[in-house]
C-alpha cells in the first residue's frame, strides 16, 4: 500500500507527442498541471495513452502511482508521434 509521484521539467520541440503509461493499480499524467489520463483505480496491468499538442519549451510532467495489493507496476513513456 503506497503512493509515489514523479515530476520532471522537459524541454520538448513543439508537435504532438503520445503519452503512454501502464500501470497496477492506479496512474494519473499531468501535463502542465491539466490532467491528461485518470485512472485511479484498482486494475491488473494496464496500458492508457493519450495524445497532446505541445509547444516548443519547456514543460511539466507528472506521474502519479498507487499500489493497493500485490505486485506493484507502472511504466511511463511518451514521444513525438
Amino acid at each position: 500500500h503506497f503512493i509515489a509521484r514523479w515530476t520532471r521539467d522537459v524541454n520538448v520541440g513543439g508537435g504532438t507527442y503520445r503519452f503512454d503509461i501502464v500501470g497496477d493499480d492506479g496512474v494519473r499524467v499531468y501535463i502542465d498541471g491539466a490532467l491528461l489520463i485518470d485512472k485511479w483505480i484498482d486494475q491488473p496491468p494496464t496500458k492508457y495513452s493519450a495524445e497532446k499538442v505541445l509547444t516548443t519549451g519547456t514543460h511539466n510532467i507528472q506521474v502519479e502511482f498507487y499500489e493497493n495489493s500485490g505486485g506493484a507496476l507502472v511504466e511511463f513513456v511518451f514521444g513525438l508521434i
